[in-house]
């Protein structure tokens, strides 16, 4: 760790101090390079944060949950200063024999680092870190947990959105699109997507049950071609669950409908508090007739659609749009952290 106080004064620019450890307790690889494998704006940002670090220090992945770039080094047993997880899945407790045939290779090297008392740092962009699942299941020890609602990573939806739609291809246009799976939505939803009478679109499973011959129902779409096709429709939702209220907790996905430049409505259990949407903002809704009431109305009233396009097209920052808007406070985070385990 003496190297640490150097980097300090020298701006947390100099490059190649830090000996980090990489990894995902994910089942969900870091697609460092092949970026059209990504299922979220939020495993895009961990993943490029880790093509970052590798650029300023020597990162050496652990296994095989991170794609590899020509910066980075296998671990072979090199001198350590600090373990990097990129990652992880709150649902692994339901399916833990699965979930630990997947990532128990890696297990074993983190409770070595334990036990050096080697500092180890968890990035999540899910409500859950797994920080004490992973202590009463795997004994492994997280030392200090980074969250995307601690640096407000949920922005970088608007980034990777426009990097989405840098070379989006013609696609049919739709009144309505939605990328989302079905299992905590299918109620708020079922009533809006059956009322709608003019052909929209569904990403995500479990939509199957929606009884509507203009449903078009694609399944699971990866992130990119969803973001396409996304943004040839007029309409949208942003929706939230329980668990996330009740730690207030925001999806990104407020952004990426900001960045896609189509009409969100948002259900009143999203931010409640009004910490980004304000409470009584014209978009929300509570019931399904009451969303659809406004669907109609801005069909029928087409200028009165454009402003409200316009009023959201406001909301945007030109700062969501900078990978360094995101990984400069990150970086300062992690070496305020180390510094402070010397």
């Amino acid at each position: 760790m003496e190297n640490i106080q150097q980097m300090l004064d020298l701006g947390l620019e100099k490059k190649n101090t830090l000996n980090l450890v990489v990894c995902s307790l994910s089942t969900r690889k870091l697609w460092t390079v092949s970026r059209n494998k990504m299922y979220s704006p939020g495993f895009a940002l961990l993943a490029d944060f880790a093509v970052q670090l590798a650029k300023d220090y020597n990162v050496y992945v652990l296994h095989k949950t991170v794609e590899k770039t020509p910066d980075m080094f296998d671990y072979t047993n090199q001198k350590v200063d600090a373990v990097i997880i990129m990652g992880s899945d709150w649902t692994f407790v339901k399916a833990w024999e699965c979930y630990k045939k997947l990532i128990a290779p890696q297990f074993e090297y983190i409770k070595e680092f334990n036990k050096k008392n080697i500092p180890v740092v968890m990035l999540s962009v899910d409500i859950d870190h797994c920080g004490e699942q992973l202590r009463k299941y795997a004994d492994i020890r997280i030392d200090k947990h980074i969250s995307e609602q601690d640096l407000l990573w949920q922005e970088c939806g608007a980034l990777y959105i426009k990097e989405a739609l840098k070379d989006k291809p013609e696609t049919e246009k739709y009144l309505f699109g939605f990328n989302g799976n079905a299992k905590k939505r299918y109620t708020v939803c079922r009533k809006i997507f059956e009322a709608f009478d003019k052909p929209f679109v569904l990403h995500g499973g479990g939509w199957n049950r929606i009884e509507n011959p203009n449903a078009i129902k694609k399944g699971v779409v990866k992130f990119i071609p969803s973001a396409q096709e996304m943004s040839n429709c007029k309409y949208t939702i942003c929706l939230h669950d329980k668990k996330g209220n009740a730690h207030n907790w925001l999806t990104s996905r407020y952004w990426e409908n900001l960045a896609l430049g189509i009409l969100q409505f948002i259900h009143q259990d999203y931010d409640k508090s009004g910490m980004v949407v304000k409470t009584d903002d014209w978009r929300r809704f509570k019931t399904a007739e009451e969303m659809l009431e406004k669907i109609e109305y801005c069909e029928k009233h087409p200028e009165f659609y454009k402003q409200k396009i316009a009023e959201q097209n406001k909301e945007l920052r030109e700062e969501w749009f900078s990978f360094e808007y995101y990984y400069k406070p990150l970086k300062k985070e992690l070496l305020k952290f180390l510094r402070g385990k010397k």
